[in-house]
């Protein structure tokens, strides 16, 4: 005895199971079921005008106003646009990390300069030259590289 119910078969869920077997969690995998689901979507908007009497184009209602099927499509074809942008900025960024890792190398180079000529101007044993040889120059250590971590704010010493 069989005690599931016979379902009678409908295409329209194999296009739904096509949307949702997208992985979602993933940039990849939206895109994707995005565009499977314009797919689905554009269907079901021709069989709409193709009834009698026609019927209007779905359209999603949301708190902020009504989506149509245009919308995903805007937005599916300009998110290779938007990820460009982000590459770009990446880059930008990249560029303006090199500039601030020199200019604080250089920095470092002058401080330790103006160290070596100013405590050059005094005697040793004067109270200025034994102020001086309070600065901690990293003097007899091995100078330590500084890497940058993921974001800007986080330095961190290597060895």
């Amino acid at each position: 005895m069989n005690w599931i119910p016979e379902v009678s078969h409908d295409p329209l869920n194999d296009d739904l199971d096509d949307v949702f077997n997208q992985d979602p969690d993933s940039q990849y995998g939206n895109m994707e079921r995005a565009r499977v689901l314009i797919s689905l979507w554009t269907r079901v908007n021709a069989k709409r005008a193709a009834a009698t009497p026609p019927l209007p184009a779905l359209t999603l209602e949301q708190i902020a106003g009504t989506v149509a099927l245009a919308d995903l499509q805007t937005r599916v074809t300009n998110h290779p646009n938007l990820l460009q942008t982000i590459e770009n900025e990446k880059a930008e960024w990249n560029q303006t990390k090199k500039n601030l890792q020199t200019t604080s190398r250089t920095v470092n180079r002058l401080n330790k300069r103006w160290y070596g000529a100013w405590s050059k101007r005094f005697p040793v044993g004067s109270t200025e030259n034994n102020g001086l040889s309070q600065v901690d120059t990293e003097e007899g250590r091995p100078t330590r590289r500084r890497r940058w971590r993921s974001s800007p704010s986080r330095w961190s010493a290597c060895p």
